[in-house]
């Protein structure tokens, strides 16, 4: 009978309260992000020019006081004549118009890498009843030591 109780309590301690299962996955993900950007910019500019000049006109007589005698003017004699000058006054008008085009094109080239690291880590747990069996080994224990004690334990009296 004590080998049976020793078999019993060597397999009770084998036996665990609760097993679980741990399943980790790891994941590594690489993003790696390429492009190249064409930016075209077309323009078209117009310059206009609305310039007005004006010119003043004058006018000038020469009249002789006197009849009889010659007149100077710039040099030259006149003799008992009306000399009038004419400026024109004159307006001008700069009504330019400058079309210019312009584009341009321009490339741009992005490179991104990005990498992350993810770790799932799931734990299943089962729930296991072999533990019970453990509050019934002090109820064994009393019972084998009331119905065997004596007969075990004749030595020590």
């Amino acid at each position: 009978m004590a080998k049976n109780l020793i078999l019993i309590i060597s397999l009770l301690l084998l036996v665990s309260c609760a097993s679980r299962k741990v399943a980790i996955v790891k994941e590594d993900v690489k993003i790696t992000v390429d492009r190249a950007v064409v930016v075209k910019v077309d323009g078209t500019y117009v310059k206009e020019n609305n310039v007005v000049t004006e010119d003043c006109e004058e006018e000038i007589e020469y009249k002789p006081l006197d009849t009889l005698k010659p007149m100077v003017i710039d040099g030259k004699q006149y003799v008992n004549t009306i000399i009038k000058l004419k400026k024109k006054k004159g307006v001008r008008v700069d009504k330019t118009k400058v079309t210019s085009k312009v584009s341009s094109v321009k490339k741009l080239n992005v490179k991104r890498e990005d990498s992350k690291k993810l770790i799932n880590k799931k734990i299943d747990k089962k729930a296991n009843y072999w533990m019970y069996l453990w509050f019934l080994i002090p109820v064994a224990i009393i019972i084998v030591l009331e119905k065997y004690g004596r007969s075990l334990f004749t030595l020590s009296r």
